[in-house]
């Protein structure tokens, strides 16, 4: 076994720590996974003496993070060995971490560079709602039909931004000429 893996890995260790960073997941995400990662989440904050308000809503944002990505993700993964067709799994990263007296969730993953600008106007629009405009925002999509490339109403990220204290933070890095590495960040 090369020894430098495991020196990296005490590295990247260190680097969690440094960052307040708890929890991290990488790789196919699924619901199993989602409730797994849930529940370590809810018993940190609840060791933490976070209220179950917060631990809520830490746990919506979670969820909806892990839909995202599971849906959304240009990269997908699936078990060669399943035969059933259209059983893939999105791939991307979940973080989880305190900063200060507040938690935060970090989601990246791979979109279609030809969703890219959509997906960042959407965003921008977001960022500059009121708490207010976002709990009307949410009521005026839920009574909208799906958008054609849509796996739900389209409130997911209405409902992250209701959830943050702060404006979501967000970054796109184009990778080729096909894919860019999307990532958000909340603040709960």
């Amino acid at each position: 076994m090369d020894t430098r893996s495991l020196f990296n890995l005490f590295k990247i260790n260190q680097d969690f720590d440094r960052r307040g960073v708890f929890l991290n997941l990488c790789g196919p995400l699924s619901q199993n996974l989602m409730v797994e990662m849930g529940g370590l989440m809810k018993t940190k904050m609840a060791l933490e003496g976070s209220d179950a308000a917060t631990i809520k809503k830490a746990f919506s944002v979670l969820v909806e993070l892990n839909q995202n990505i599971i849906h959304y993700s240009a990269e997908k993964k699936t078990d060669k060995s399943n035969k059933h067709a259209g059983c893939f799994n999105g791939c991307g990263i979940i973080s989880i971490g305190k900063q200060d007296s507040n938690y935060f969730l970090l989601s990246g993953n791979q979109v279609e560079n030809n969703k890219v600008e959509k997906l960042r106007s959407r965003l921008v629009k977001l960022q500059s709602m009121t708490k207010e405009q976002l709990k009307e925002e949410y009521r005026s999509q839920r009574k909208k039909e799906p958008e054609k490339e849509s796996k739900g109403a389209g409130l997911g990220l209405i409902e992250i931004a209701r959830k943050s204290v702060s404006p979501l933070e967000f970054r796109f890095n184009q990778l080729d000429a096909h894919v860019t590495f999307f990532s958000l960040k909340t603040i709960i």
